[in-house]
């Protein structure tokens, strides 16, 4: 009798364990986000010892995320999904690493990313139409991206999705929105040849 229902028990528990793998995609982790700062907080510093943000000291939203690589060749100049064939020789590519939402939602769009600066803001020279980031001037990528919104409630102390229902009456809920990298994108490709 306590076999079968040993048995009984670690099947029940290996079908759970299946279930809940199942669920998240491969690789994918609970990344903390600032709508505030519109920033992933990850690294060293960047939550205080309450668990908000170190640079405003509001609490994160969490967000399912997964790790999105770019390799930048030095001797090509333009991105790689992958470290070039000269790179063990010449280490002429180096890694960036950045954050990619996993569950989007509907609102997905290509954008121009700059993995360097993980921003969105890139601008297109005049004459050759090529875009570039606006700080570093390296091409930008092109990626599948999504606008999100949070409201910061001051009477909650709390992100929500939507304004608070009282938030017509007492004006205590701030929007704050941007775009963000969505997952699984296409690999990046250069945006020029040289």
């Amino acid at each position: 009798m306590s076999k079968r229902l040993l048995f009984i028990l670690l099947t029940g528990l290996l079908l759970l364990l299946a279930a809940s793998s199942s669920s998240k995609p491969a690789g994918s982790f609970e990344a903390l986000f600032c709508p505030q700062c519109w920033d992933y907080l990850w690294g060293a510093g960047s939550v205080d010892l309450k668990g908000n943000c170190a640079a405003c000291g509001k609490y994160p939203v969490a967000l399912e995320g997964q790790t999105a690589m770019w390799w930048w060749c030095s001797s090509q100049e333009r991105w790689l999904e992958a470290p070039c064939d000269q790179s063990a020789v010449r280490h002429c590519c180096a890694g960036e690493e950045s954050i990619a939402l996993v569950s989007p939602g509907a609102d997905v769009f290509w954008a121009w990313y700059c993995p360097v600066h993980r921003t969105f803001d890139g601008v297109t020279l005049p004459v050759l139409g090529i875009p570039i980031c606006g700080t570093c001037a390296r091409p930008a990528v092109k990626v599948q991206a999504t606008r999100r919104a949070w409201y910061w409630c001051e009477s909650e102390g709390v992100w929500n999705p939507s304004a608070c229902p009282l938030d017509p009456v007492r004006k205590c809920c701030a929007k704050h929105q941007g775009i963000l990298l969505v997952s699984p994108q296409p690999r990046p490709w250069a945006t020029s040849e040289k």
